[in-house]
């Protein structure tokens, strides 16, 4: 990771002081990581407490045991400890895709079309079980934010496995990439606008039965139907797309 969440912050006016990134953790003490997690731990308790907006500094201090002067020496603001805490996901995320590729022995098998099908549908999965599990956490952050946080993560690891398609232009690269993460992303706020009724397990064949169909329209493409998640098409028709 390389923090965009937190430079993000930083144009959006937040405090200079923003948090340090997730790898900056294995430089400081042992008694900086425990009030560090303490905090954020407040945090998401207070999440499911109150809306975001209402929550304070001193809130926030006060579960965690700590002094306010803590805090700001940590994040800087609530929105910096926000963009950590966002950081920290967009990270699970990344490895829990690679642990679902590394699990289906597929990301290095079968031709392009399949490999490249393959990781978005563990993306796909990847974001759909850290959504379903901090869905308080992602209801409070900026779409804008998220998205250009995981989109970034994401042309990553597209570039780590080469699957960076050949039919794409590189200067409609960055459209493509919104297209598919933008679309995956609005699925689950929708899902989170909705008040969560519909089973995820739905959204997330949507999700994926759409990326499908997306990179069916690349030049040369040609997708495999064995990775086509099943009962897709039903759960489209439920979504109303």
């Amino acid at each position: 990771m390389d923090g965009c969440c937190l430079r993000m912050v930083e144009k959006r006016g937040a405090s200079k002081a923003s948090a340090p990134s997730a790898s900056q953790c294995e430089r400081v003490d042992r008694r900086v990581l425990r009030s560090r997690a303490a905090m954020v731990a407040a945090f998401e308790d207070l999440l499911a407490e109150k809306a975001y907006e209402d929550i304070t500094v001193t809130d926030i201090a006060r579960k965690a045991d700590v002094d306010r002067k803590t805090f700001y020496k940590h994040f800087g603001s609530i929105d910096g400890l926000l963009a950590y805490v966002l950081d920290s996901y967009i990270a699970d995320i990344v490895e829990n895709t690679h642990g679902l590729l590394a699990c289906t022995g597929e990301s290095g098998q079968g031709g392009f079309a399949v490999r490249i099908q393959v990781f978005f549908e563990m993306v796909n999965r990847a974001i759909m079980e850290n959504i379903s599990l901090k869905r308080r956490v992602f209801e409070c952050v900026p779409f804008d934010l998220m998205f250009t946080c995981i989109k970034q993560s994401m042309y990553e690891e597209l570039e780590r496995y080469c699957m960076i398609p050949a039919s794409v232009r590189s200067d409609q690269l960055d459209y493509y990439l919104s297209f598919v993460f933008g679309g995956i992303l609005s699925a689950y706020r929708q899902w989170i606008m909705m008040g969560g009724d519909t089973p995820i397990e739905n959204v997330s064949s949507a999700a994926s039965a759409l990326v499908a169909r997306g990179l069916s329209s690349l030049e040369g493409f040609e997708p495999a139907e064995s990775g086509r998640a099943p009962g897709a098409p039903r759960a489209v028709d439920e979504l109303g797309a």
